[in-house]
């Protein structure tokens, strides 16, 4: 089980105990004001905690960019995930970040020689990415496969997959992984981090 379902599963019984916490309060309130204070009280802490898991979910997702890459805003988040935290669970992710424009700079100029002396545990490689048939569903075996084709949604109710995707991120992910002016690394197998100067973004993708 990863350290992040751990984190997920902590935070859970943390909540089954806020949960057990608000009956019992809510229970024991001897008269109507006493009551409505304690609601009011119950629902600022419901705020905070969806705040707080919120902003957990963000800080997560930045640390699993590669920390030598500089990125800025996070601009976009699609996850489905199947699966209770083991290896043979599926997940797919698309998200987008800003990539700051001093390094996207650098990274125009350099190029590979740039990017692979940032961190000797990563290689990268120059796009258009070769490896979308070993992801496709389809098995179509073509080198160029919609991004949509890729990441989507399996509805168990019609046994189809379902496209969610935001159309325009979708576009922008094509562009990255298939011209020929942008990077791409594996941080491990079906995890892939691409880069584009051009664009001045970061994509983070998992096919699994």
């Amino acid at each position: 089980m990863t350290g992040f379902m751990v984190n997920i599963l902590l935070i859970l019984a943390a909540l089954l105990l806020v949960v057990v916490g608000m009956v019992y309060f809510i229970a024991t309130s001897g008269n109507r004001k006493t009551l409505c204070l304690r609601l009011a009280v119950l629902l600022c802490l419901g705020g905070l905690a969806h705040f707080a898991w919120e902003a957990y979910a963000r800080h997560h997702a930045r640390s699993l960019v590669p920390a030598a890459i500089h990125i800025t805003a996070f601009e976009y988040n699609y996850e489905d995930f199947h699966g209770i935290g083991l290896p043979s669970d599926q997940e797919q992710i698309l998200r987008v970040f800003g990539l700051e424009s001093e390094q996207a700079q650098r990274i125009s100029q350099q190029g590979l020689p740039y990017l692979n002396a940032l961190d000797s545990n990563l290689t990268w490689q120059a796009t258009p990415w070769p490896d979308a048939a070993k992801y496709d569903k389809g098995k179509t075996g073509k080198t160029h496969i919609p991004i949509t084709d890729l990441i989507n949604s399996f509805d168990a109710g019609t046994d189809e997959y379902r496209v969610e995707l935001d159309a325009k991120q979708a576009q922008l992910a094509e562009r990255m992984l298939y011209s020929p002016d942008s990077y791409y690394t594996y941080q491990r197998h079906g995890v892939l981090t691409v880069i584009s100067p051009k664009e001045e973004k970061l994509l983070y993708l998992v096919f699994n």
